[in-house]
């Protein structure tokens, strides 16, 4: 039993994996050893309340996670697994993939559940970098058909921004020339939403 016990752990930890159990009525959490490698803390006493959890979610996932955990938990959603950033020791944050089940008393209330935690850190930025790349062929194949279709140089210097802004996903782009003699490079083509920065850099110039 303790060699096949110890087999597991072995497994888990290869696998980034950590186990959790929460109890619905106090809110106190158990994390396996998993959990601790995950975060790179050796403290037993690192998390065992549901808001420490809490508090180390990112600021741009919060509201999404917890709104999929309510929902698991009222019933409205068939199960449970959101992926999220979770902060480490070190002040970064690791991607999290999280699954779990709940478990009922007699009345059918929830007051347990359990699950696994994932560290996908690593399988997220290969899948950034597939993208990031994506997004660079796409723009650089459609830039030389630009370049093909255009009939002039401001119509060409449009297109550009446009595909720059909607496959190389930028909120704006934009073309300037510069002026040989004042050395001010004013802007002649843009696309994006936040054509704003332009036209501030225009009035002040007084263009």
């Amino acid at each position: 039993m303790n060699t096949n016990t110890e087999h597991l752990r072995r497994t888990l930890r290869a696998a980034h994996i950590s186990l959790w159990d929460c109890d619905l009525c106090t809110n106190q959490v158990c994390y396996s050893e998993g959990w601790k490698q995950q975060l790179d803390n050796e403290d037993q006493k690192t998390i065992k309340d549901f808001s420490e959890w809490q508090s180390r979610l990112h600021p741009d996932d919060l509201d999404r996670v917890l709104t999929s955990l309510r929902a698991y938990i009222d019933k409205s959603q068939p199960d449970y697994q959101v992926e999220y950033g979770f902060r480490h020791k070190d002040g970064s944050y690791r991607w999290i993939l999280s699954r779990a089940e709940l478990e009922f008393d007699r009345t059918k209330k929830p007051v347990r559940m359990t699950g696994s935690s994932v560290d996908i850190t690593e399988q997220k930025r290969d899948q950034n970098k597939i993208k990031f790349l994506t997004q660079i062929c796409a723009t650089q194949s459609q830039t030389n058909q630009a370049l093909i279709e255009s009939k002039d140089e401001i119509s060409l210097f449009n297109k550009i921004c446009q595909v720059v802004t909607e496959s190389g996903g930028m909120d704006l782009a934009w073309i300037g020339i510069n002026d040989e003699k004042t050395g001010i490079i004013n802007p002649v083509a843009s696309y994006g939403s936040k054509t704003d920065y332009l036209d501030n850099i225009i009035h002040e110039r007084g263009v």
